[in-house]
Parts: C-alpha cells; sequence; structure tokens
C-alpha cells in the first residue's frame, strides 16, 4: 500500500554528509524564544542560496553505520515544517529573518535549513530481482531502541548505488542462527540460515537504501541480512 511509503518519502531526507556548523541553521526564535510554530518568525544563520526563497526545516533523526565496518553511511533528517525568507541578513554578522508558513511540530533552536527540493512521488513502485548479484548486507532498524520489525515496516539497509541497489529491487530477509556447540564432541557447528521475508527498496542511495518489508513469515530483528531472492 502507498500509505506506507508516501509519509515516509515526503517527511524526510538523506544525506550522506552532515555538517551542522556549515549548514543554515535556527539560532533564536522571535524576541529570543527558542520554539516556535506557524505563524511565528525565526532568524536563522548560514550560507543561504541567492535563488532560494523557501526552505523546508529539517532535524537529524537517525544516524546510521554499518554494524560490522562501523562506516558511516548518511543522516536520515526529519522535516519539521517550512519557512520563507523575509529578509536577508545584510553581511554574515546579522542573522536572516523567515516566517513559518507550515509546521508539523514545534520548530526549535539548532534545527537547519534546506533550499525545497521538487520532490515527485514515483507513480508506481515494479518489484524486480536484482540485476546482479548483490552482497549480503543487513537490515536495520529506523526507531533506536527497536529491535523487533515485521510486516509493511520501513528499514534502513546498508545497500546502497555503489552495490547495484536500484529502487524495486527484491531482496530475502534471512535469518542467520547463532552456532552451536555439539557437547559431545565440543566441536561447533553453523546452523542453516532461514528465509524470513521479503523486501523492496523503494529509496536508493549511494551508501544505503530504504526499503519496506513485504512479507514475513516470523518475527524480524535489527541486523537480519539481506540476500538475493
Amino acid at each position: 500500500p502507498r500509505e506506507a511509503i508516501d509519509p515516509f518519502i515526503a517527511n524526510h531526507r538523506f544525506v550522506t554528509q552532515f555538517d551542522l556548523e556549515s549548514m543554515p541553521r535556527v539560532i533564536a526564535g522571535y524576541r529570543g524564544r527558542l520554539i516556535s510554530g506557524m505563524g511565528d518568525s525565526v532568524y536563522a544563520v548560514g550560507d543561504f542560496p541567492s535563488d532560494a526563497q523557501q526552505f523546508d526545516v529539517v532535524r537529524p533523526a537517525r544516524e546510521i553505520f554499518h554494524p560490522e565496518t562501523k562506516e558511516y553511511l548518511g543522516t536520515l533528517l526529519a522535516s519539521i515544517g517550512r519557512v520563507t525568507l523575509l529578509q536577508r541578513g545584510r553581511d554574515d554578522e546579522e542573522a536572516s529573518q523567515l516566517d513559518v508558513v507550515t509546521s508539523r511540530e514545534e520548530l526549535r533552536v539548532g534545527d537547519v535549513l534546506l533550499p525545497v527540493e521538487d520532490r515527485e512521488l514515483v507513480a508506481r513502485f515494479i518489484p524486480r530481482l536484482p540485476a546482479t548479484a548483490m552482497k549480503s548486507s543487513y537490515m536495520l532498524s529506523l526507531d533506536a531502541g527497536a529491535t523487533q520489525i515485521g510486516a509493511l515496516d520501513i528499514v534502513a539497509t546498508t545497500l546502497g548505488e555503489r552495490d547495484g541497489a536500484e529502487v524495486g529491487t527484491l531482496l530475502s530477509i534471512v535469518k542467520i542462527s547463532e552456532p552451536v556447540v555439539d557437547k559431545v564432541s565440543g566441536k561447533t557447528f553453523k546452523l542453516p540460515s532461514e528465509n524470513a521475508g521479503v523486501m523492496m527498496l523503494f529509496a536508493v542511495y549511494e551508501r544505503a537504501s530504504f526499503g519496506l518489508v513485504l512479507e514475513a513469515n516470523q518475527p524480524l530483528s535489527v541486523e537480519d541480512r539481506l540476500t538475493n531472492p
């Protein structure tokens, strides 16, 4: 169902580099308020593109790291609201004034401003098998502290464009069992992996992607593996 995907696409962005100090950001609300809402003014500093008048207000929601290599894959940003530039600062020492035109929740000092993107939602997702053999990767939860994942949940993966991932790619979700020690011989044996579900990627970036769990025949866990179907 589209309603499982569209709100995520509309209300989130993903960036492979996130440097708060170099990004335009809110430093104060009207008369020094720490939080602001629709109809309020906010003040921001930073390098605003000369041709941009409207900005999405975003806030880091989750940093994503590869669980095995610890490589930083990117930062998921949640959209908080939208602002319009009212008065641009005259120099680097003067803040710009912006009006809050929409807000999903209260704007705070430190929230980041990014130019509004014309992000058209994909009309149809066409599930397809990977064009090449995908390397084994991990499924990661987007909710901090969550360990269980089920059907129609949205998750992050460690697959990206550099790995050949594409929108619509289908992947098998595999549970890897812990090794078992034979009490008689003392030897350690691997147990066969179990196919536990199916996922479709719907947003793919350079080093990471996001997918929707289409099927789950048992409870899924953070860091379950993803393989070619």
